[in-house]
């Protein structure tokens, strides 16, 4: 079966699509399909900055060059026109998008139109954006064979829309547990000299980010935990998306001392989970968010916005915090609380781990390989 992903951007770029499609890609080959990815040269959309031809083990990727058409607001705002004509020449029997109202996705209607062959796509989307019923995004979803969401609260969203529920199937993220359950406490030690930690931890890990990842929000929290945890350290892990400056300059005027890592490989990435009394995701919008589970599989308690897909892997009090979202005090009370409480804190985590076994991505991908046969008829 030869099984085309298509994506607006792939590795190295940081982003949970593109953990998703790298983690299902790696794992159909193994199961024995071919696959190939289809994507852009951008490391990142917001700045269109490019990475040109960079290779990925064992990926069978093709990068097109993204351009800016007409200074479109959103994601249609960048295509890759080559993208159009190459798709045709492929031999294809699935075509599998990412992501709703992207350029890609788009590009995705051609193979089932012209050439007959099936199409899935994963809309990766805010379940608490408000979409129009005349946006031009539900249209790859009308003409797809099968719509996969990532929370059923996504799911909701486009029945609503119009979208024919019978084809719409959830399938969430995933994460490989026993990469994240490997504890290095050699590196994790040479952390705690490098940056000076001689007390709690208290975790970021995504894009640094203030629109959608909220990052400003454990900025504020800061004084707060600060007054009752002095040596509290806060380190953000992840690429700057253009707020690092403002949220360096509200640091200072908050007198708090954050701490940048820049991006990390997956080994230093998993020491630093490790190295977290408490992980927080305090994002304004988050359509699902893989960073939940790979604390959960560190075997870290939470702290989360209750936004997005983000309740339907977190119950408040059972296997995280959730707090609301844009509110540091909130969130700084919730974090406080577990630094205090060694009991509740061990209860969450433990409860976080069981829990988090039902999304290894071996089992997602089982389930993935049932629908792509289904629709063919297998």
């Amino acid at each position: 079966m030869n099984i085309l992903h298509v994506t607006q951007r792939f590795l190295p770029a940081i982003g949970g699509v593109e953990t998703h499609v790298f983690e299902v890609v790696k794992r159909l080959q193994t199961i024995g399909f071919k696959v190939k990815v289809f994507t852009s040269d951008m490391l990142q959309d917001e700045a269109l900055i490019r990475m040109g031809e960079v290779k990925v083990n064992g990926i069978n990727i093709r990068r097109f060059k993204a351009i800016k058409f007409l200074k479109w607001k959103g994601p249609i705002g960048i295509i890759m026109p080559k993208m159009f004509l190459s798709i045709l020449s492929e031999s294809i029997d699935i075509v599998h998008a990412h992501s709703f109202g992207y350029f890609p996705t788009f590009v995705s209607i051609e193979p089932k139109l012209l050439k007959g062959s099936k199409l899935v796509i994963t809309t990766h989307s805010d379940p608490d954006q408000k979409v129009s019923r005349y946006n031009l995004g539900l249209l790859p979803l009308k003409i797809a064979d099968l719509i996969i969401t990532l929370t059923y609260k996504e799911k909701e969203k486009f029945v609503k829309l119009g979208i024919n529920q019978k084809k719409i199937r959830v399938l969430p993220n995933g994460v490989d547990i026993s990469k994240y359950r490997e504890r290095r406490n050699n590196e994790i030690q040479k952390l705690k000299e490098k940056y000076d930690i001689n007390g709690p931890v208290i975790l970021y890990v995504g894009r640094i980010d203030i629109k959608q990842k909220g990052c400003d929000v454990l900025i504020k929290s800061m004084p707060i935990v600060k007054k009752k945890f002095p040596n509290a350290k806060f380190i953000f892990v992840g690429p700057d998306w253009g707020s690092r400056s403002k949220l360096e300059t509200m640091a200072k005027f908050l007198n708090v001392d954050p701490i940048f890592v820049g991006s990390v490989n997956d080994e230093k990435l998993i020491s630093f989970y490790h190295l977290a009394e408490v992980v927080v995701v305090p994002s304004k919008v988050e359509p699902f968010g893989i960073v939940l589970l790979e604390a959960m599989a560190c075997k870290k308690p939470i702290v989360a916005s209750n936004v997005g897909g983000i309740p339907e892997i977190i119950k408040d009090g059972e296997n995280g915090l959730l707090v609301p979202k844009d509110n540091p005090l909130k969130l700084a009370q919730a974090i406080i609380k577990l630094l205090k409480n060694d009991k509740l804190s061990n209860t969450i985590a433990n409860n976080a781990f069981t829990h988090v076994k039902k999304y290894s991505w071996d089992i997602i991908v089982e389930q993935l390989k049932e629908i792509y046969y289904s629709i063919l008829g297998k």
